[in-house]
């Protein structure tokens, strides 16, 4: 009773703005209201820090309206206190805020995306890329080989045929070998030599390893009344059963008689960095070094590429090539004198030589076929987090 008296004479004296109390009254009264405004002062401040669910250092009021995260408490080593004046993205250097498991301060390092955990979308984390397949997490396709570092992860894994073979981190080409009904098929050493002259390219990679992984799928015999086969041709009536169309995979028709527009006599067909690959069946060894030809041209080299290739302008110890026409002279007129098979030249025969393989791997990306129709792999597939 005695504070609110006191109270009361204390408003009447700051209205009227006189006093009528003696000066040790007033000096009593001052003390009181000093010690009532200091005590509620107190008293609310105290219950603001209280009012904190999560005991970080910041009020709930103050996680609501700025902060959004009264619930939840120091998701990292910081308290969320000491990180309210960073910049959202980057409130500490242990943050993780896309989830996927790389810290902002290692995404930094690396130039990857803190916000995005799948920064070059081929469907493998951040993390998966640097710490479990070693591939390019800025670089959806760390080989270059027109498959995405996703699909050359997760196709094998799912024991896709023909995709076993895919390595995201080594290059690799495919075929699709379909046959007219007359011809029996290729011979395995056909097969095995180009793929042996192949994975013995001197042909850099991601993973410190030379070579091409080239395989082939021998998908059908297709049954026609004649076996001449022109390009017309193919589209009208072979096209259509090419199975792996547009999935990465280029293709191969084997027939028995194969002519183009300027010449029935014509063994192999081929477009220059294309997908279609018509080859006149000759037995053994032949048809395999006239599909090793025709392969070159699909990988991108012709007349154009150099003047050597598709011609004889050049002995086959001057451009010691499978490119090069004189390499079929043991056929033609018998000399079988220097004969060059399952290769292409390394540029290292002189003057008059072209390097085929150094060639193939400088526009590899950019002939790569469609893979358009292959599987979806959605984003973040892949996206294991923890080490």
């Amino acid at each position: 009773m005695k504070k609110l008296i006191l109270f009361i004479l204390c408003i009447a004296i700051l209205f009227t703005g006189f006093t009528f109390l003696p000066v040790d009254v007033q000096s009593n009264i001052q003390s009181e209201l000093s010690s009532v405004t200091s005590t509620t002062y107190s008293e609310m401040n105290k219950t603001e820090v209280q009012d904190d669910d999560t005991t970080d250092g910041l009020s709930d009021f103050t996680e609501i309206t700025q902060d959004n995260t009264p619930e939840a408490a120091d998701p990292d080593t910081n308290t969320d206190s000491s990180e309210f004046t960073k910049s959202s993205t980057e409130r500490s250097e242990n943050t993780d805020a896309d989830g996927d498991g790389l810290t902002t301060d290692k995404e930094a390092v690396l130039g990857t995306d803190p916000l995005d955990p799948d920064t070059d979308g081929d469907g493998i984390s951040d993390y998966s890329e640097y710490h479990t397949y070693r591939t390019d997490p800025l670089d959806p396709d760390t080989d270059g080989d027109g498959f995405s570092d996703g699909h050359e992860v997760i196709l094998p894994d799912k024991q896709i045929e023909p995709y076993n073979e895919l390595n995201p981190l080594q290059k690799n080409v495919l075929y699709e070998i379909d046959r007219t009904s007359a011809v029996p098929g290729l011979y395995t050493s056909d097969l095995d030599q180009i793929q042996q002259a192949f994975m013995s390219a001197p042909v850099a990679n991601p993973n410190n390893e030379t070579g091409i992984i080239i395989s082939f799928i021998e998908d059908e015999s297709i049954l026609r009344p004649t076996e001449f086969i022109t390009y017309d041709i193919y589209l009208s009536e072979y096209h259509s059963h090419f199975t792996y169309r547009d999935k990465g995979v280029r293709h191969v028709l084997i027939g028995t008689d194969v002519a183009s527009e300027q010449s029935t006599t014509t063994i192999g067909l081929s477009e220059v960095g294309g997908d279609t690959l018509l080859i006149e069946y000759d037995g053994i060894d032949a048809t395999g070094n006239i599909l090793m030809h025709e392969i070159g041209h699909s990988l991108g080299l012709s007349k154009n590429t150099f003047t050597g290739i598709d011609s004889r302008e050049y002995t086959t110890e001057e451009y010691p090539s499978t490119m090069n026409y004189n390499q079929y002279s043991c056929e033609i007129n018998q000399d079988c004198t220097n004969v060059v098979e399952y290769q292409y030249s390394t540029g290292d025969g002189g003057s008059t030589d072209f390097d085929d393989w150094g060639y193939i791997e400088s526009v590899f990306t950019e002939n790569a076929p469609s893979t358009s129709q292959l599987e979806y792999i959605p984003s973040n597939s892949i996206n294991s987090t923890s080490p």
